[in-house]
């Protein structure tokens, strides 16, 4: 686990290298639920949930430990998912989303210092096959990109974001407790976390070392059940 940790520090603390990069092919989604959805006054039908990608020929002292299954969650809601192989450019979680000639802004530090307590709070549940979870989670980061620290409410109703078709009780609920907890500065910022970016395509949010509930402390490698030193050591 010793080379997983170092990778977290060098997210955390040293930043990421512009030249770090990886080839993503998307190959399915996980679990989530499919809504309605208003953004920036833009409407669409689109999935909230877990999104799989096939990593390879990644570069750089970050990218290149980035391969096999990876399990992401939407930062560039307006965007598609490309198709086929296309190579993606890794930042820091504030320096995204990335899109053609700069028209949206990088959602900065608060929000993204936001995400990173929702994703201590969630403890791992995102990534169970919990189809509520999964979209609640994505639901929430999306909201905290497009309304957190601003004049608009925290809620799926109101402000740049809005989910326009039926969201159930036990979605709404999740959703609440994660918003919460992101404007919760008592709670930690996870570590490790990081973005996927291309300018044509839909940007992605992954996680270096995700917690799994139940478990003590940083327990697994955030690659959907490859990890990130499979070369080395398989979990």
């Amino acid at each position: 686990m010793r080379s997983v940790y170092a990778l977290t520090a060098v997210l955390a603390l040293a930043g990421v290298a512009a030249a770090d990069s990886v080839d993503l092919t998307f190959t399915g989604s996980g679990a989530g639920r499919s809504y309605d959805i208003v953004s920036n006054g833009v409407s669409t039908r689109t999935f909230a949930g877990q999104l799989n990608f096939s990593v390879a020929n990644g570069s750089g002292p970050i990218g290149g430990n980035l391969n096999g299954a990876l399990l992401t969650f939407c930062i560039d809601v307006l965007e598609q998912v490309g198709a086929g192989l296309n190579t993606y450019e890794i930042a820091a979680l504030a320096d995204a989303p990335v899109t053609a000639g700069g028209i949206a802004p990088a959602m900065g530090a608060d929000k993204a210092a936001a995400i990173a307590r929702m994703y201590t709070f969630a403890n791992g549940q995102q990534f169970a096959s919990n189809n509520n979870y999964a979209a609640a989670f994505q639901l929430a980061v999306w909201e905290v990109i497009a309304d957190f620290g601003g004049d608009n409410p925290m809620s799926l109703n109101d402000g740049n974001f809005e989910v326009t078709s039926s969201v159930s009780a036990n979605v709404t609920s999740i959703v609440n407790d994660l918003l919460a907890a992101a404007g919760d500065t008592s709670i930690a910022k996870f570590r490790g976390l990081g973005a996927l970016t291309n300018e044509g395509f839909q940007d992605q949010l992954y996680a270096v070392v995700i917690p799994l509930p139940g478990a003590a402390g940083l327990a697994a490698v955030g690659l959907a059940g490859v990890g990130l030193v499979a070369r080395r050591r398989r979990f």
